[in-house]
């Protein structure tokens, strides 16, 4: 009988089996949370820049520029960030419901990531040669964009974080 077994097994999975690509359901996850980590950026640096600067001429330019430079350094370390305080309010608030660990982990990326993302805006709207200037334009961007993202975050926190974490265990 286990001789059956291994037999079985054996006919299932050839043993020089070539290396496969990944999957268009595998492609397609990434492209959402690309998609969904974008639109919250452009956003919220959005917000930031029209706070920051203004609407002027060369406001999309400058928005562009924020926005680039905190999507390349910044949604890296969020997604970090995000693992570390999920794993953080797991440990501390190990019996609470799923749902109000997600509202807490909401609100406290919220706080963090909007802290660095308006630093990171400031510093590309204003460069760091007048550091009055580079604070004043990071707390202008914060308090622009913190309310914003203190409604969003626990609302993706509830509703859209569950059905993508269900999408990508697919």
């Amino acid at each position: 009988m286990n001789n059956a077994l291994t037999t079985e097994v054996a006919k299932k999975e050839p043993e020089n089996q070539p290396t496969q690509l990944p999957s268009r359901w595998a492609l397609s996850r990434v492209l959402v949370l690309i998609a969904i980590m974008s639109c919250m950026c452009g956003l919220l640096t959005g917000v930031m820049t029209y706070r920051t600067v203004g609407m002027t001429d060369s406001f999309w330019l400058d928005w562009l520029r924020a926005f680039g430079t905190v999507i390349l350094t910044v949604k890296p370390l969020a997604l970090m960030s995000l693992w570390v305080v999920s794993r953080l309010v797991g440990y501390v608030m190990p019996h609470a419901k799923e749902t109000t660990r997600n509202i807490v982990i909401g609100l406290i990326m919220a706080c963090v990531m909007e802290s660095i993302v308006a630093f990171m805006a400031a510093a590309s709207h204003f460069g760091f040669t007048d550091y009055q200037q580079l604070m004043a334009g990071w707390w202008s961007g914060l308090m622009a964009a913190l309310p914003v993202s203190l409604v969003v975050m626990p609302i993706m926190a509830i509703t859209v974080k569950p059905k993508i974490k269900q999408f990508l265990n697919r």
